[in-house]
């Protein structure tokens, strides 16, 4: 039996691929299937991300992410209303809060020394404060207010212990807020409890202006003038220095004069 075998036309280009007479037109070339499964797997992602995209604007629609009332931390003398108010967190989405402009404006109320603003997710938020602690009483004529260590103006009862500063010089009308001389009242409170060691003496009252700073009046009626609180225990071993020399000389001096360090004046 005679194998016939099959005319085929070969498929004939002539340079620069045009087609000759008589050659077959070349096949239509087929997608490989590696990119077909690449834009099923790509169509299906859109749908999933567009699923989640519509999931998630459903939840904060619904005010999954809403802050509540946020939580105060360390509020005794300070209301917690007062700290959330300035904070101006209500009705804001957890991402939208921005810590550090909240904490700021905590830190604008009086009576608050520091202040910290936390997120936890989904929507909680925590002002922790520290508060400003009473520490002497300022007194101005007749007036008294309490102050920090700061010299910040309190709304709080004095308390036992406390030195109290008489500003000679002072004008009436001090509020909640306002600021004295920190570092006097620093210095109040350092003197308050070195003297009796340091000189066997004890603080009878404290006085202070604006242009000569601090003095201290002891219960054997000295007046020691101190000025500022730099090197305040150079000033005090030449106090101590300058009261065994009087003794010495049999002197009893009423003023002695430091705030000039070794230039010390003696009256």
């Amino acid at each position: 039996m005679t194998e016939r075998r099959r005319h085929v036309t070969p498929r004939r280009t002539a340079r620069g691929g045009l087609p000759i007479q008589g050659a077959r037109p070349p096949r239509r070339p087929v997608a490989p299937v590696s990119h077909r499964r690449g834009a099923v797997i790509a169509l299906a992602l859109v749908v999933v991300l567009l699923t989640a995209g519509l999931a998630a604007k459903r939840i904060v629609e619904t005010g999954y992410f809403r802050i509540g009332e946020p939580a105060v931390a360390g509020a005794q003398m300070v209301p917690p209303e007062a700290v959330r108010k300035a904070a101006a967190l209500d009705g804001k989405e957890i991402w939208q809060v921005d810590t550090a402009r909240a904490a700021a404006a905590v830190r604008e109320l009086p009576g608050v020394k520091a202040t910290h603003v936390s997120r936890r997710w989904p929507n909680h938020v925590t002002i922790a404060i520290e508060e400003r602690l009473p520490a002497a009483v300022w007194r101005i004529g007749a007036v008294d207010v309490v102050v920090d260590e700061d010299g910040y103006v309190l709304d709080a009862p004095a308390m036992g212990g406390m030195p109290a500063i008489s500003h000679l010089d002072g004008r009436p009308g001090l509020g909640l807020g306002d600021r004295v001389d920190g570092d006097a009242v620093r210095l109040a409170l350092s003197l308050l409890s070195q003297l009796p060691a340091k000189s066997g003496q004890r603080v009878a009252r404290f006085e202070y202006t604006s242009a000569g700073g601090l003095d201290v009046l002891t219960d054997r009626g000295l007046r020691v003038r101190f000025g500022d609180g730099q090197n305040v225990d150079y000033k005090l071993d030449l106090w101590r220095a300058i009261e065994a020399q009087a003794r010495k000389d049999k002197l009893t001096p009423s003023e002695i004069d430091l705030r000039f360090g070794q230039q010390a004046a003696v009256r």
